[in-house]
């Protein structure tokens, strides 16, 4: 291996001088006059172009960024030319040395040596040969060290095939850290196929004391610190001086968080200290504040201070970058260093992966970044940690842009969001710290905001960077569900364990027993449980009825109370403040996204809308009115292909100044009703009734049940006639705008966040032609639950996932059943919905819900109301084969003679066989 280095002499006329080491010895130049710097106005340039620019690359900026990347290119000239072919090296001996260290440049090791902060400023990795190019691409190795320090080949001994790596997300100032996006959750999408080769731990909490504990008790055992968060070089704006010279004796910092809240200064050297006494040989810094602007800074860097103290590469990043180039670059990195590559050599490869792959995402799509330039390394020694194989792995940095994928068991978890989990990581920073306090947060926004999608990537981040030891348990509230549905779900999941530590049958148990036995587990496991859509549980808005009893809310709210202070952390989401829950929780409002994750998840909506960004004007202050409110920036703009940004603004301006009253009550963001709105304008205005209907169905919509509810001859006539053809040509066209997501062939779910928008349409559309359509939606739920009974016998699976689909459709449908009397109905809906309840062992829910209809359809003495005799055979026959599961026989008997003596009287005879069967396997 050559060594070609450079050795920069600090002092009131800086020097420098270059060394030539080979296999044959080291040479030497004679020091010469260093007069190379770079103007304030350079330096502010280089930083907008790699910090800010692809947030606004529109005209003038545009030609600013050439100018930008051009002076890139001419310091490096110039660097060079200072270097190599200075005027005071009246040998020209720097260059000889420099085209016979270049003879071979694969085999050749560049080494920046220098002690004082005003080097370290400077672009040395810019350094440009006009005949060969940028040296930080073309050689083996582009370190920076200390001088007199001989950087050589470092085996680290591993007993495992597997890297280690510790991350520190670092955000001790809270919101004043929004901007500062983590690293972190992008490289878990690149390394997730790799895990058997790959180990991530993040440090929680994110304290030095934390780290001495976690360090002391696995020594020799990372072999890479990675610390997302600030660092290097105080902003005088940002850090009092007089406070950070008598914390750190004049040292730079890293900054880590206090526990209980505030800073905690760590200085390279303290931190380096301990690495290499626990043998963490690799530090990666990123996020940290641009040190390429703070030539006078007064404290040497972090990076130069852990050398010092002997930790042998130091990773960091010159300038501020965005986290999806920061990901690539440490993929590459991590990547080859898996494959046997040493860490100047990993570096180069991720450098050239960043100049060769260049394009970067923006306001108007893909555009050139050299943002190559931004890692710098420091080394003592040239880590290697594992021998070359040919079995090489790669990592796919594309994988990024991949939706966020499960780690662990997920118990009814919703789908992946459409564009992916985009953002959110101040959000996902004030999960963590309150959950490090409390067991129960209130995640709460307006409609459309995103708290699902921010509730299951916080889940899914968590289960997979180690936080939890048990499922994610996921219950939406959106439709009626019950502290029983929950419980049930939750002895599912924990069935075998159940089984064998207490040798005793979940379903066997009685609802006291399994709410007493639901608590003791999640009190002892660490779990994460989701609770969605909790508003309508005590009414939404405030003062509208709810269907759920005041013993069913009382009941969730002691089932919370009773988790608090237990290891299991609690989400709940909710368009308000839900203050009759207790203080058992700590509230996090959701706000829309920031600009920068607003402009991703744009980029990705125009994308898919087949829409040129580069062809687009700009649409910044139309980002800024949806308030980055991810529903509506999926509704809205598609419309760019139809009219420019500026019109559609104000067409959006000017409808949200008709907007209903109510809409701050009912928790909508105005831009996202308006951006509705207009989208639904734009449809024809009877296809725009015809969706109304939608107001009727609980989040999952067939084609098929739309259309039985309107070939009725009795239908409105606005309806009449519309077949499943018709439905699906209509139902397409709202998942192009945004309202649907199709499923399937006739399938759909509707937007969480949407059943108030159809709601409305139907009541001001239909207002005459409710009853109807709400029983005609009873009659057409009870058919559709029958034939999937029916089903079962010839196509099990189908009917299984028909009656998961249709569930809260079928619930919904049972209380206006209820209300209206439709006891028949009622029945064929029961036949399907107690198939699938009884096939997933939901006994508890089971025996509510047929308690429930009992009440509505039988007098204060028990018997059957006029018409709900069969309906009620049917109850009592349910709740034998309830009585019968958990082995209360006796009672189970009581039951099926009491359904069965009714059926004699109804002269119903295949009813009949089938409780006697029931009759005699309790015989």
């Amino acid at each position: 291996m050559n060594e070609l280095i450079v050795r920069y002499y600090h002092s009131d006329n800086p020097s420098c001088q270059v060394y030539y080491r080979s296999d044959l010895g080291t040479q030497e130049t004679d020091k010469f006059t260093f007069t190379f710097c770079v103007s304030k106005e350079d330096r502010e340039l280089i930083q907008w172009y790699l910090e800010e620019y692809l947030s606004y690359p529109y005209g003038a900026y545009q030609e600013r960024a050439k100018r930008a990347e051009n002076v890139i290119h001419d310091l490096g000239a110039e660097l060079f030319a200072e270097v190599f072919r200075n005027k005071n090296d009246h040998d020209q001996t720097a260059i000889r040395f420099y085209d016979r260290a270049m003879e071979n440049p694969t085999d050749c090791h560049i080494i920046i040596q220098a002690d004082h902060p005003a080097a370290w400023s400077l672009p040395w990795e810019f350094l440009h040969d006009p005949a060969y190019g940028f040296l930080t691409q073309k050689t083996s190795g582009f370190v920076r060290s200390h001088p007199g320090v001989s950087v050589r080949l470092s085996h680290i001994r591993t007993d495992t095939p597997k890297i280690n790596i510790l991350i520190i997300i670092s955000r001790p100032s809270g919101e004043a850290d929004v901007p500062f996006q983590s690293v972190a959750r992008p490289l878990m999408e690149i390394f997730r196929s790799h895990r058997d080769r790959i180990q991530i731990d993040v440090l929680r909490p994110p304290t030095y004391e934390q780290l001495q504990k976690v360090l002391a008790g696995k020594p020799n055992y990372y072999h890479i610190l990675h610390f997302d968060g600030h660092g290097v070089f105080p902003h005088p704006r940002s850090i009092d001086y007089r406070t950070f010279l008598s914390e750190q004796r004049s040292q730079g910092q890293l900054v880590f968080e206090k526990a209980g809240g505030g800073k905690r200064f760590v200085s390279g050297e303290e931190l380096g200290n301990l690495l290499s006494g626990k043998g963490v040989p690799v530090v990666m810094l990123n996020a940290c504040q641009s040190g390429m602007t703070h030539p006078d800074a007064l404290y040497p860097s972090v990076g130069g201070e852990f050398i010092k103290t002997g930790a042998l590469g130091v990773v960091a990043m010159a300038y501020s970058v965005y986290v999806h180039t920061a990901a690539q670059f440490m993929a590459r990195v991590y990547e080859a260093l898996i494959n046997g590559q040493t860490l100047a050599r990993a570096v180069t490869i991720a450098r050239e992966a960043l100049a060769v792959r260049d394009k970067r995402e923006s306001p108007v799509g893909l555009i050139s970044l050299q943002d190559w330039v931004v890692p710098v390394l420091f080394q003592s020694g040239n880590v290697q940690l594992f021998e070359p194989s040919e079995a090489e792995l790669h990592l796919d940095a594309g994988l990024i842009e991949d939706k966020q994928a499960g780690a662990g068991a997920e118990v009814h978890l919703p789908g992946q969001p459409d564009y992916g989990f985009i953002g959110r990581d101040a959000d996902i920073w004030k999960l963590e710290k309150a959950f490090e306090r409390e067991t129960i947060v209130l995640l709460q926004a307006m409609a459309g905001v995103g708290k699902t999608t921010t509730a299951v990537g916080f889940a899914r981040w968590w289960a997979e960077t180690g936080a939890l030891h048990g499922p994610i348990l996921f219950f939406s509230f959106g439709s009626y569900t019950t502290l029983a549905h929950v419980c049930d779900q939750i002895g599912e999941e924990f069935r075998a364990e159940i089984k064998s530590q207490m040798d005793k049958e979940w379903h066997l148990l009685d609802a006291a027993h399994r709410r007493k036995l639901a608590v003791d587990i999640l009190r002892q496991l660490p779990c994460l449980m989701i609770w969605d859509n909790f508003e309508p549980v005590a009414g939404f808005p405030k003062g509208s009825p709810t269907i759920w009893k005041k013993e069913e809310q009382k009941e969730l709210k002691d089932f919370l109370q009773a988790l608090s202070g237990g290891a299991t952390r609690v989400i709940i989401t909710s368009r308000r403040d839900e203050e009759w829950l207790g203080r058992c929780y700590q509230k996090i409002t959701l706000r829309g996204l920031n600009q920068r994750d607003a402009m991703e998840l744009a980029g990705k909506v125009l994308d898919r809308a087949d829409i040129d960004r580069q062809k687009l004007k700009p649409y910044n202050e139309l980002l800024d009115y949806l308030q980055g409110n991810p529903l509506a920036i999926q509704v809205i703009l598609p419309e760019l292909a139809h009219i420019e940004p500026d019109e559609l603004l104000v067409a959006l301006q000017t409808g949200a100044a008709k907007l209903p009253k109510d809409d701050k009550e009912q928790e909508r963001e105005h831009s996202l009703t308006a951006s509705l709105e207009y989208r639904l304008d734009r449809l024809d205005e009877l296809m725009r009734s015809h969706l109304g209907v939608l107001g009727l169905f609980q989040g999952f919509v067939n084609a098929n049940m739309l259309a039985f509810i309107c070939t009725d001859d009795s239908a409105p006539e606005l309806l009449r006639e519309l077949d499943s053809e018709a439905w699906i040509q209509m139902l397409d066209l709202s998942v192009e705008i945004g309202l649907l997501h199709k499923i399937g062939p006739g399938l759909y779910n509707i937007h969480p966040a949407l059943p108030w928008f159809f709601y409305q349409i139907l009541q001001t559309t239909y207002a005459q032609d409710m009853e109807w359509l709400e029983q005609r939606f009873v009659t057409v739920c009870g058919d559709s639950s029958q034939f999937l009974q029916q089903k079962l016998e010839t196509d099990a699976e189908t009917a299984m996932t028909y009656l998961r689909f249709e569930e809260q459709n079928f619930r919904f449908a049972i209380r206006l059943g209820c209300r209206y009397k439709m006891w028949d109905a009622l029945n064929r809906i029961l036949y399907g919905t107690a198939e699938m309840l009884g096939k997933q062992s939901r006994w508890s829910e089971f025996e509510l819900l047929n308690q429930d209809v009992k009440r509505e359809a039988t007098d204060e003495q028990g018997a059957p109301l006029a018409g709900a005799e069969v309906l009620c055979a049917s109850l009592w026959h349910n709740l034998g084969i309830i009585a019968q599961e958990r082995r209360e026989f006796e009672e189970a008997e009581e039951w099926y003679r009491k359904s069965l003596a009714l059926k004699e009287k109804l002269k119903y005879e295949y009813g009949q066989a089938s409780t006697l069967h029931q009759l005699g396997m309790i015989a």
